[in-house]
């Protein structure tokens, strides 16, 4: 049966056939050699029948393929483009993160801030609370206590008071009785004074009248 299709095929069909045969055949074993298990190497038979039209159409189909799978500088330029942009986009990313975590510390602190506040304003309240209810009793103990205070100081004038003006009237006093010794003591010196003179005129007196006598 193989030679009668053989026989009815033209030599431009049954070359092309092989053509494309081991084209294949060389596509899927450089696929082993990879290690690309993805696809099944294929089983060929031998030749078989094919238009020119379905060759043409199978060999653009493999030169498709053969582009799929080459890796042209321009796309490792462009896978690197991608990966950087990646690792880019990953860093960015990974620093917004952290911003926000920064955040939420943030108003994690701010929460227990005004929780806290919240509490002291509470207990405020519930001191003020209690001042309030024993306010009166404060306040009538700070007002005898500040009444007291006053009336020692009152007191303190008082005896400040008449002290001064027991000084002053001893001072007085004593000025006029100064007054009067020394008028005193004026009248003594001109007391003094006019005996002096007068008991030096005597003397002289005496003196000359002695002294006259012998003459006599």
């Amino acid at each position: 049966m193989d030679d009668d299709i053989n026989s009815t095929m033209s030599p431009v069909s049954y070359h092309s056939s092989i053509s494309v045969k081991s084209m294949l055949q060389h596509h899927y074993s450089s696929m082993e050699n990879r290690n690309d298990k993805s696809l099944p190497m294929p089983h060929f038979e031998e030749p078989f029948p094919m238009t020119s039209r379905e060759i043409d159409v199978l060999e653009e189909e493999v030169s498709s393929l053969k582009r799929a799978m080459t890796i042209t500088s321009h796309d490792k330029a462009q896978i690197q483009a991608e990966k950087e942009r990646y690792q880019h986009e990953v860093l960015t990313y990974q620093l917004k993160i952290q911003s926000l975590e920064q955040n939420n510390k943030k108003l994690l602190q701010q929460q227990q801030n005004h929780e806290q506040l919240h509490q002291w304003q509470e207990e405020s309240e519930t001191y003020e609370e209690d001042t309030y209810t024993s306010a009166e009793t404060y306040e009538e103990m700070d007002i005898m206590d500040y009444r007291r205070r006053m009336n020692e100081m009152q007191e303190q004038n008082r005896e400040l008071s008449l002290s001064l003006e027991n000084t002053q009237i001893e001072m007085a006093e004593d000025s006029e009785r100064c007054e009067e010794d020394l008028m005193k003591m004026d009248k003594l010196m001109n007391s003094v004074q006019g005996e002096s003179t007068a008991e030096i005129k005597r003397s002289k007196q005496a003196f000359e009248e002695e002294r006259i006598k012998p003459m006599t």
